[in-house]
């Protein structure tokens, strides 16, 4: 049964389907796995074994009640950062150590409604500030399975690690700038960044009252990681689209791939750049990856498109990514109006959507948005993804048995800066003509 732990979500689904296999000896065999290699590796921080060996048992009994989701019966575990009902959520924050969640956050709900059994919660950085490392004052560090004296990545490598080392079958994580994608890299695990908007955030967010709506809703995203590709989509699918009451105006499905034939797509590829020099180590696989695409048939286009610059681009998401931190925090302005508009010019510009916004900006700010869309906005849910520290180049031989990862950094810090652009008093007026609109649209359609 040893093996069983390192197949792919979406298999074992099929497995308990075909009731080759029990949700509870699929269960049991996880919590055993955790019970042996956790402790060296330090991704699983929480569990709550005995619940879920009673759901594993009752996903037996419902088989033979009709349809059941696309993920019964299958046992994982979640970032720490999402809220689990009767389990600790910290965010890796000492002040936070006795906070327990009294509620599901929608990703969990919707995890569960598949049929997923949630287990226990994985490692985080303090607050998920650091890509490079998951460590913090309560749970500790967590190591990279490959090479238990290197790091899994972060903030997500408590979900990457327990992946990679048959502690779970399926993770949720969150990336704001590599988060899931850094600690899949690191582990040898495939991570989803999904497009900002299409999970919802809800119960995603630091201990205390609900956040109040922020517009910074463009950079933060929770998405899955998984085995393969296929667990990605179905945990996708499962999570995804907008929830009440936006449910009501429209839904959300993932659209099909543009083509079924490998020789039908087309690759860009840059394999390094002065910014960001890539070792020899990572240029040669990927070399070989593409020569290997390129024999199947696809066409590789080398080099960055016309009309993208990567500096700017970099420039530009360091800008908005300082304007992400400054929002959750009060203070000094970190930049001026014409600076904040020149950059969200160019960040629409990149998304195809500039001639939109110079049109908007001949409108008022209140006219712009419809009451009915305006109540629905998302909710930016903490801060989290800031640059690690200095490296310490160790490898051991890991518990896998072959060395992956990156040198463990020290402790990053975020670099959290004022941004304030609208003022308390600003904002409440903006409100107040909101909800004006509202109630004279209300009298409107009523009549």
């Amino acid at each position: 049964m040893a093996s069983i732990v390192f197949r792919s979500a979406t298999e074992v689904a099929a497995m308990v389907r075909r009731k080759e296999i029990s949700s509870r000896e699929l269960t049991e065999s996880l919590l055993a796995r955790i019970d042996a290699v956790n402790p060296a590796v330090n991704a699983v921080v929480e569990l709550r074994g005995k619940a879920a060996l009673r759901e594993a048992a009752a996903a037996d009994r419902a088989l033979g009640d009709g349809v059941v989701g696309p993920l019964h019966g299958v046992p994982m575990t979640i970032k720490e950062s999402f809220n689990v009902t009767g389990l600790h959520t910290t965010w890796g924050n000492p002040a936070f150590k006795d906070s327990v969640a009294d509620r599901d956050a929608t990703v969990v709900r919707r995890l569960e409604q598949a049929g997923a059994i949630i287990v226990g919660k994985t490692n985080v950085s303090v607050m998920l500030g650091d890509f490079g490392q998951s460590a913090n004052a309560l749970y500790g560090a967590t190591n990279n399975p490959w090479d238990t004296s290197r790091t899994p990545g972060g903030s997500s490598g408590g979900a990457s690690a327990a992946l990679a080392a048959g502690m779970t079958f399926l993770e949720y994580g969150s990336d704001l700038v590599g988060s899931i994608r850094i600690p899949a890299s690191f582990c040898g695990v495939y991570g989803l960044r999904p497009s900002v908007g299409i999970v919802p955030l809800t119960g995603f967010q630091p201990p205390g009252p609900p956040l109040l709506p922020s517009e910074m809703t463009y950079l933060s995203a929770v998405g899955p990681l998984g085995r393969s590709a296929r667990d990605l989509r179905t945990a996708l699918t499962a999570t995804a689209g907008p929830e009440v009451p936006a449910a009501h105006a429209y839904a959300w499905t993932l659209s099909p791939p543009r083509h079924s034939r490998l020789e039908d797509f087309r690759i860009g590829v840059v394999l390094d750049h002065e910014r960001a020099p890539v070792s020899s180590e990572v240029t040669a696989p990927l070399a070989n990856v593409v020569d290997a695409l390129s024999r199947a048939g696809v066409t590789i286009v080398s080099g960055w498109p016309d009309g993208i610059d990567p500096d700017q681009q970099y420039e530009s998401f360091g800008f908005h990514l300082h304007l992400f931190f400054a929002f959750q925090e009060a203070g000094e302005p970190f930049a001026r109006l014409p600076e904040f508009i020149a950059q969200e010019t160019r960040r629409m510009s990149a998304r195809g959507l500039e001639p939109l916004l110079r049109r908007r900006r001949r409108v008022p700010l209140s006219d712009q948005l419809h009451p009915r869309v305006s109540a629905r906005h998302q909710t930016v849910r903490g801060t989290h993804d800031c640059d690690p520290g200095g490296r310490a180049a160790v490898r051991q031989p890991g518990i896998l048995g072959v060395a992956r990862g990156a040198a463990r950094p020290s402790r990053g810090e975020c670099a959290d800066r004022p941004y304030a652009w609208r003022s308390p008093r600003r904002r409440a007026d903006h409100r107040a003509a909101l909800r004006g609109r509202h109630r004279h649209h209300l009298r409107r359609t009523a009549g």
